[in-house]
């Protein structure tokens, strides 16, 4: 039963989604869409291109970066961030992620703007 529930939850949550991505494509004056999305960085692990020791095992030699998508419904509308793995995968990453998403789209802003953050498994509408 509870996951009935849960995939119900997720296709209200989704279907919403769509509709606030389609009343911002239909009335930029009004309503930005900012949808980020984290992937899972274990399928990115990328060479440290620096000297190691001979030993080194596969720790040692990869970095698995955190790779944060953005999708706008501005122009630019699409985004790619990476982020070192010292650093969390957290609400931080994803309020930077926005500020240089809202950075790089510029004004004007628009009385509404609707954020999706799959990073904290949250949606919310900020109105500013």
């Amino acid at each position: 039963m509870l996951r009935k529930e849960h995939n119900n939850e997720h296709q209200q949550e989704r279907a919403l989604r769509d509709v606030r991505k389609t009343k911002a494509a239909r009335d930029p004056s009004k309503y930005i869409y900012i949808s980020i999305d984290g992937m899972d960085s274990s399928k990115c692990a990328l060479p440290i291109l620096h000297p190691y020791p001979k030993d080194a095992t596969e720790v040692d030699v990869f970095c698995e970066p955190h790779v944060i998508g953005v999708i706008t419904s501005r122009t630019p509308s699409h985004f790619v961030y990476l982020s070192s793995q010292r650093f969390a995968s957290d609400s931080n990453l994803s309020i930077n992620c926005l500020s240089l998403t809202l950075q790089a789209i510029g004004p004007p802003f628009v009385p509404k703007l609707y954020v999706y953050v799959s990073l904290t498994y949250t949606m919310c509408s900020v109105w500013y």
